[in-house]
């Protein structure tokens, strides 16, 4: 047997979404076998990362999450999510099936 590995989803906005400079709200969901403790948001292509708040998990439901921030410059942004569960196991960067989520948008 196997357990599910840590892994965050981002569900808007939509990949390849166009969006006004402002306020960006990105959410999604978390899921593993063990409970998420948070998840991480990154705006810049996975250069830097924010710990977000991951709702609390009820039985072995899905844990949801949100993230705001002010965009202020135009062009193209790669947005990622990774799970983080309390065990420490952190969503893997790339190569597995559940690698690091990334969506781009187009800020106009």
């Amino acid at each position: 047997m196997w357990e599910v590995a840590p892994e965050a989803l981002i569900t808007s906005p939509a990949h390849h979404a166009t969006l006004p400079k402002g306020k960006i709200c990105v959410t999604g969901w978390s899921w593993g076998a063990t409970e998420i403790s948070y998840v991480e948001i990154s705006v810049d292509g996975g250069e830097t990362w924010q710990r977000v708040h991951a709702e609390a998990r009820h039985q072995m439901s899905w844990q949801k999450f949100s993230f705001e921030w002010s965009q202020l410059v135009t062009g193209e942004v790669t947005i990622c999510a990774r799970a983080v569960d309390r065990n420490g196991t952190t969503q893997p960067a790339k190569g597995a099936r559940n690698a690091v989520h990334k969506i781009s948008v187009k800020i106009a």
